[in-house]
């Protein structure tokens, strides 16, 4: 009863923005095709030459299940957009990467690969998935206050036959 009091009495929740959860005919939300943690994954796999789609990436991510973007619209609509960290590397594992989670952004070099979480202000919902070194203004995305909060370097597992 809460939740749904909440919900209506915010202006950001799917109430007010049901286009936010519109479904493509196999069921998957298209507002997190073009979501940044797509975004990011797809220009980190191009640094080492493969190819993929927006909706490829998004549909295998969202086939792990959609109920806490689903919960947070009650909050608010972009939540569809939301891919959580355990989706980026889980996606990742499975490709075919291995991902290191290193302490500082600062350490990375060229040639390196990393996909990059940063923050706005501290009581902002600015959350923003990035890629190094594609994306240039990663210490800088939202201004001065970005914070970044993780980052994982890519490495691709060779096979060996």
């Amino acid at each position: 009863v809460w939740i749904t009091a909440i919900s209506l009495l915010n202006s950001g929740c799917i109430a007010f923005h049901p286009e936010s959860a519109a479904k493509d005919d196999l069921g998957f939300y298209r507002k997190h095709y073009r979501s940044c943690g797509v975004d990011a994954i797809r220009d980190a796999k191009s640094n080492f030459g493969e190819r993929a789609t927006y909706k490829n990436i998004s549909q295998e991510i969202q086939k792990s299940g959609n109920i806490s973007r689903s919960l947070l619209s009650l909050f608010h609509h972009d939540s569809f957009m939301i891919t959580w960290p355990c989706e980026i590397k889980k996606y990742l594992n499975n490709h075919g990467y291995t991902i290191e989670k290193i302490d500082d952004f600062n350490s990375l070099k060229k040639g390196d690969v990393a996909i990059v979480l940063v923050k706005g202000a501290s009581l902002s919902q600015d959350w923003h998935w990035m890629c190094y070194p594609n994306d240039k203004n990663i210490k800088t995305h939202f201004g001065e206050k970005t914070e970044i909060i993780q980052v994982y370097l890519l490495k691709k597992i060779q096979k060996t036959f």
